[in-house]
Order: C-alpha cells, then structure tokens, then sequence
C-alpha cells in the first residue's frame, strides 16, 4: 500500500491538491491510505520549500504546486511500479543489418545484467509470388524461419563479426510467432523487461519499413524500448539525455532507470526543448541540481533548456555535442516520437540513422 501524505494550511491550493489526488485514485487500482498534515508546527519538520506539498512513501514529490489529475496518475503509477529490471529481453528480428547490430547491443547488456535473450521473428503470412515462403505451410514457413534464424545467430555469434568481443549468448531463446509485427512485438512485450530493437531494417516481406514497426512498438509495448541505429555500438552509459517536459514523475522515471542500468549519478543530462519557430538553436547555461535518493546517492543533474524551431534536431544537436551514449523519453511525448519516425526525417537526422540509441520509457 502506498502512503500519501499532503501538506497544507487548508488554503485553496490545499483543498484542490486533495481533490485532484482523490479523483486520480479512484481511476488507478491502487491501494493508498491518505493522510493531511495541516498544523504549521508538523510541516516544518518536513523541511518543504512551499506548500501544498505531496509526499508518497515519506518523499517529496511535489513542492508549492497543484498537479492535474491526470498528472497525479503517473506520477502514482510511476511510483507504484516495480523497478525496472533486465532479466528478460526481447529482440525482434527481420534479418537486416539493422538487427543484427541491435541483437548484437542486446547480448552486450545481457552480459552486463546477466539478462535472458529471447530473438522473435514475426511472419507476416500474405500471398506473394516472390516470397520464397509462399505456398508453404505455417509448419513449413516456421521451420525455415527457424533455420534462417539459426543461420542469424551463427553469423552474429562467430568471433569475426562480433562488434563486442566479450559479449555472451549462453542464455538464448528463439521465438518465431505469425502475425502482425508491430502488434505482435506490443503484445508479447507484456511478458519481458526490455525490448531491444533496430529503428530501421529491410521489411521487404512485411512491405513496410521496420522502423514503422519500431515506431509502434516504442509508443505501445508494455516494458521499456531501447531502439538501436545501425552504428551504434555499446560502452555503457556515461552521458545521457533525458528529454524533459518538466513532469513532476520525470524524478522518479530518472531514477528506477538509473537504478535498474547502473547509470553513473552524474551522468544525466535533464534537456527540456522550447518550440520557438523564430530560435535555430539558443541554450542557455546549464546547471546542477541534485535528486534525494533518500540513503543513497545523490543523482547529479545536469539541466539544460533550449529555445529551438525543431525540438528533434535541437535534441539531437545536444545529445552530439556532449558525446551522449543514450536519449532517453517518456512515451507521452507524443509528438517528438511522431517526429522521429517521420519517414523525410531520418534520411537528415543522426539520431535514427547513426550512433546513439533511443530508450523509451512508458508511462500510461
């Protein structure tokens, strides 16, 4: 059961923080006992910054503001959630170079982790006289999916070609299922900790482009989505990006994400993008905050905002400038991952077509 506590003289603010924190409750199957504390005397042992203030689980969430209901939802949600683990990734596969490098990047981390690896293909069974499967049976097609599949693992697992010389396969699975693959991939995603996978491939077969179906999955998969360009190469995450809104939950995202990938505390960089069609590209200084983790260590935040006409290239202009490993964001940025997978946009951007992968995190 989650503990709220909210802390306020009773003022307005006071008044429609509870009223908002009790209409997000009803809508979540959340177990919480609420508790206000309105004596001036008992909240100034809680060392606030202002009032009304929202503690979940004896943390400060919230400090002198009102979130709207549906912000109060993540905000529980994101924090009655387990953390993250990495015990079980999915890598879905159409044979592409593409995959290959994200397969390849997913063994890293499951070395690093001590993670299962489970390699999915998905077929699309349509009628093509081109299509060497045609006519076959699902027995038949499954069969030499598989074959194919082996055939996949042996040249990324032969020492020649591996990109990381250290990386372990001991703990492989492969999975061939019929369907659709954006839809697919979502569903079965319900039953892993991660999914990694490639933003572009061949999609011949499937006559779409894989990063269609990378597009889907990143926005409707039900665990986080690491997508991999085809240069990237893996060595740990020591700068990393976070895309901002300024969300109340991006605190708690920033550090189950952190926990659960051994992200060094001063790795974040907290990178909010200001749509400004008359601004190319204005940053102004970033700063330092610090993140409590309670006994732990402080998360050392570095913050940046960025008056841009292109919220994409301004956070791909950064993330190059300071050599990030990893951009991270939520999936309710919808619009931003619209962005990215504009088909006109990833010809341009390095973003999707070079180096630096893509995590994003799911909030409902």
């Amino acid at each position: 059961m989650l503990r709220i506590k909210i802390l306020g003289i009773g003022c307005k603010k006071s008044r429609a923080l509870r009223a908002n924190l009790m209409s997000a409750l009803h809508a979540l199957p959340i177990d919480a006992s609420v508790e206000e504390v309105a004596k001036v005397e008992d909240i100034v042992q809680y060392q606030i910054l202002a009032t009304p203030a929202l503690l979940i689980d004896q943390r400060i969430v919230t400090e002198g503001i009102v979130p709207d209901v549906r912000e109060l939802q993540i905000l529980i949600k994101s924090y009655h959630q387990t953390r993250f683990a990495m015990k079980k990734i999915l890598v879905p596969t159409d044979f592409s170079h593409t995959a290959s490098n994200a397969f390849q990047f997913a063994a890293s981390l499951a070395r690093q982790f001590d993670s299962e690896v489970t390699l999915l293909h998905v077929y699309h069974p349509y009628f093509d006289p081109n299509n060497p499967l045609a006519g076959k049976d699902k027995h038949e097609i499954a069969d030499d999916i598989t074959r194919r599949m082996d055939a996949f693992v042996g040249e990324n697992t032969s020492p020649a070609n591996r990109k990381d010389k250290n990386i372990a396969y001991q703990r492989l699975v492969k999975e061939v299922q019929f369907g659709f693959a954006a839809e697919e991939i979502s569903q079965i995603s319900k039953d892993y900790d991660f999914v990694v996978m490639g933003t572009t491939g061949d999609g011949d077969w499937l006559e779409q482009l894989f990063g269609s179906i990378s597009s889907h999955v990143a926005q409707h998969a039900h665990c986080p989505v690491l997508l991999v360009p085809e240069k990237a190469r893996f060595k740990g995450f020591r700068t990393v990006v976070y895309a901002s809104s300024h969300a109340s939950s991006d605190k708690l995202l920033i550090e189950k994400i952190v926990d659960a990938m051994q992200i060094p505390p001063d790795a974040i960089h907290l990178v909010h993008v200001e749509e400004n069609p008359d601004e190319k590209y204005v940053l102004r200084n970033g700063r330092h905050e610090l993140i409590s983790r309670d006994e732990k260590k402080d998360i050392n935040l570095t913050l940046a905002d960025i008056k841009s006409n292109s919220i994409l290239k301004a956070l791909n202009e950064y993330a190059v400038s300071h050599r990030a490993d990893l951009i991270m964001m939520r999936t309710t940025e919808r619009s931003f991952l619209q962005n990215v997978f504009h088909r006109s946009l990833t010809k341009q951007m390095v973003l999707t077509a070079d180096q630096i992968p893509l995590l994003v995190l799911h909030v409902a």
